[in-house]
Order: structure tokens, then C-alpha cells, then sequence
């Protein structure tokens, strides 16, 4: 995963995550992405890109979204 700065494109980080990251969402302080091919989503703090963990979620997770309280993820 890839990040960009916003006002130019220009790459600051890439981070490791799970096999053919899909989507990404943002819950207001970390950035959760899902890896179709490894079955899981990750999520990152925002502000460094330390992993916070991964989570097995059933077979080919894409789509992801944050209610306000929980992340919801299409499989």
C-alpha cells in the first residue's frame, strides 16, 4: 500500500500489507485496507503506517466501509 502526498502525488511510504490490496477506508484515526487474495483486512495507523493487526475475514473481502462505529466489509 501506497502513500501519497495530497497536494502533489509525490510517494511518502509503502507499506507491506496483505496479497492484492482492494479498498481502503479511513475510521477518523486509522487506515483499514482489504486483501482480497490473503482473505483478510489490515489496518494501519494513519499518521505512520505501523500495522495495528490483520484480521481474517472469509474469502475475497473488497469492499470496506466505516459506520461510525464499526467497519463493515463486503466478501
Amino acid at each position: 500500500m501506497t502513500k501519497l502526498r495530497a497536494s502533489d502525488g509525490t510517494i511518502e511510504a509503502m507499506y507491506d500489507v496483505g496479497s492484492d490490496p482492494v479498498f481502503v477506508t479511513f475510521d477518523g484515526r486509522n487506515i483499514w485496507t482489504t486483501n482480497f487474495l490473503s482473505n483478510n483486512v489490515t489496518k494501519l495507523r494513519s499518521s505512520d503506517g505501523t500495522i495495528l493487526g490483520t484480521f481474517n475475514v472469509g474469502t475475497g473481502p473488497q469492499g470496506i466501509c466505516f459506520d461510525g462505529v464499526h467497519i463493515w466489509v463486503s466478501n
